[in-house]
C-alpha cells in the first residue's frame, strides 16, 4: 500500500502512517519499527495530524470521514463530511480545537 499522510507525534515519540489501504500504522520515532496497526477506514487514508499534547490523533479518509482517536485505538470517533469533500485537517497549538477544511466549507471542533 502507499503512503499518503504522515506525522510524528512528539509526546509519545512515535510516527504516525497512512495510505490507500486505510491502515494507521503507528513507529517508533528512534528506532523506525513498526508498533502497532490498525485498520480505521475502508478507503484511503489522505491526512494524519497527530495531537500536540496528548496521545491522540486526526485521520481524514477518501470517504471524507474524520476519525479521532487515541494511539491506542480506543475511543474511536467518526465524523462524516456531508456533501463535501475533505482537503485537509489540523490540530489548534494548544490543542484545544481542530479544523476540518472541506470543499464547500471550513468546520471546527472545539474539545474542553
Amino acid at each position: 500500500a502507499s503512503v499518503d499522510a504522515l506525522s510524528f507525534h512528539l509526546p509519545d515519540a512515535c510516527l504516525l502512517s497512512g495510505g490507500s489501504d486505510g491502515v494507521l500504522r503507528v513507529w517508533s520515532a528512534d528506532t523506525f519499527a513498526l508498533l502497532r496497526t490498525k485498520k480505521i477506514v475502508n478507503h484511503p487514508i489522505t491526512e494524519i495530524k497527530s495531537h500536540p499534547k496528548v496521545g491522540i490523533y486526526a485521520a481524514l479518509s477518501g470517504a471524507d470521514e474524520v476519525v479521532i482517536s487515541s494511539l491506542e485505538y480506543r475511543n474511536m470517533t467518526r465524523i462524516r463530511l456531508y456533501d463535501s469533500r475533505g482537503l485537509a485537517l489540523d490540530w489548534k497549538p494548544s490543542g484545544t480545537g481542530l479544523a476540518v477544511s472541506a470543499s464547500r466549507n471550513v468546520a471546527g471542533a472545539n474539545s474542553t
